[in-house]
């Protein structure tokens, strides 16, 4: 059985997200973010949980409501603490942080420690909130060896592609974890 580590910035919400997941044992909730670099940030708290990012972080002397101090760790840092060798697959929604996500997994992606990777991505590159910029993401997989395998969950609503979820896979690391 896979263990799942989810991830979520702000405590409240991964205490929810645990208590929501707590039938499932082998979901484990860390209340973190991922990111390209450990430390700690002063994030504004969004109308809906799920646009809480680390790209609306405010200075913390300013304190006050609304606000919340969050950790934030790597990818490699995590996997290296935890003993986790290999990712399988690496979900991510980070709300526009995806690359730093995967900067902060560098050392796992440069050892082919990670199969696949999933995340939303935006066409629009004047939108830096909601969704990462495609091509710089794209770029950034690729120098590391990932190949594209599609696009889902398109979300068009007028003619032209304005995100959706892209899947990536590694063939050095494919090809070691199937089985003979």
């Amino acid at each position: 059985r896979a263990t799942i580590h989810a991830f979520e910035l702000i405590p409240s919400t991964a205490a929810q997200l645990r208590q929501n997941t707590r039938q499932f044992p082998n979901i484990v909730v860390h209340p973190v973010a991922l990111g390209a670099a450990t430390g700690k940030a002063c994030v504004q708290l969004q109308p809906q949980s799920y646009g809480n990012s680390l790209k609306f972080t405010v200075d913390s002397d300013a304190g006050g409501p609304g606000q919340s101090e969050v950790e934030i760790t790597t990818a490699d840092v995590f996997a290296r603490a935890t003993g986790i060798s290999h990712i399988d697959a690496l979900k991510i929604d980070a709300q526009a942080c995806d690359l730093e996500v995967l900067q902060g997994a560098a050392g796992l992606l440069r050892e082919q420690r990670v199969t696949f990777v999933y995340t939303e991505v935006g066409f629009d590159d004047e939108d830096s909130v909601q969704t990462q910029y495609f091509n710089p993401f794209h770029a950034f997989l690729r120098e590391h060896g990932f190949r594209l395998c599609g696009f889902y969950e398109q979300y068009n609503p007028r003619i032209e592609l304005e995100f959706c979820n892209a899947l990536y896979f590694h063939p050095g690391a494919l090809a070691r974890r199937r089985p003979n």
